[in-house]
Formats: structure tokens, C-alpha cells, sequence
């Protein structure tokens, strides 16, 4: 499922085409790592922390205006 997802995102122009499945598996894993690893109060805390630190690698580190 997750690879259609991708494939739709290369041929939208959404997504880098040279990001493959295999490269978003430890990108995942990362992201619940540091939510795990990093201090948080409560588990809603932790998956606040998760779904921010998920924005950050699905968008990257750009602003917008």
C-alpha cells in the first residue's frame, strides 16, 4: 500500500523521485525512535512529538510564505 502511496507522489511531481520504499522504512523507524528516545510527559506527548517529527521528514525543513 505504501508504495502505490509513493508511486502516486512521484508521478503527482510531490515527491523526489529518487526517494524509493526502501529508503522510507528507516526514515519511519527514525521517527518513532526519536519520539520514543526524547523526554515526554505522557504518551499523547510522545505521539505529539511523532506526528511533528513525521511533518518534518514528509515536508522537509523549508518555509513557506
Amino acid at each position: 500500500m505504501f508504495g502505490r502511496l509513493l508511486d502516486r507522489a512521484h508521478a503527482a511531481g510531490a515527491a523526489d523521485p529518487r526517494v524509493t520504499q526502501a529508503d522510507m522504512v528507516p526514515l519511519m523507524c527514525g521517527v518513532v525512535y526519536a519520539a520514543n528516545v526524547h523526554p515526554a510527559a505522557t504518551a499523547q506527548d510522545r505521539a505529539t512529538n511523532a506526528r511533528r517529527y513525521l511533518v518534518v521528514l514528509l515536508e522537509g525543513l523549508r518555509t513557506r510564505a
